[in-house]
């Protein structure tokens, strides 16, 4: 969300609710204390929502500016590791066609520990 749409928001919000407030000081005097009380509880809320948005907005900056970072390279090297997962299951398969053994099959956690 755009912050310069939330900061006009907001504004807008405050802005009819100091004209309510106006109105209502001039029409009923007796009820404007309710009203002020419920227009400072949205304003806060509204405050407390664009405060969480742009916290949000950050952490979002800083997630493209790792994937910039990286340039897709992560991408990358998991199709590699999964290309040579398959390359190992077929040549296992292969070794056990020629030596009538059954393969051992290894977890992921494993062949990563004995890569490493």
């Amino acid at each position: 969300m755009n912050k310069n749409l939330m900061y006009l928001t907001i504004g807008a919000i405050v802005l009819v609710g100091l004209i309510g407030s106006i109105i209502l000081q001039i029409v009923r005097p007796e009820s404007l204390g309710t009203f002020v009380q419920q227009v400072v509880i949205i304003v806060g809320l509204l405050i407390s929502a664009a405060g969480t948005i742009y916290g949000l907005g950050q952490v979002n900056d800083k997630i493209d500016k790792v994937d910039k970072q990286t340039n897709g390279r992560l991408e990358q090297l998991q199709g590699d590791r999964d290309r040579a997962a398959t390359e190992l299951a077929k040549t296992r398969e292969i070794l056990a066609a020629k030596t009538g053994t059954i393969p051992v099959q290894h977890s992921e956690e494993e062949d990563a520990s004995r890569n490493a």
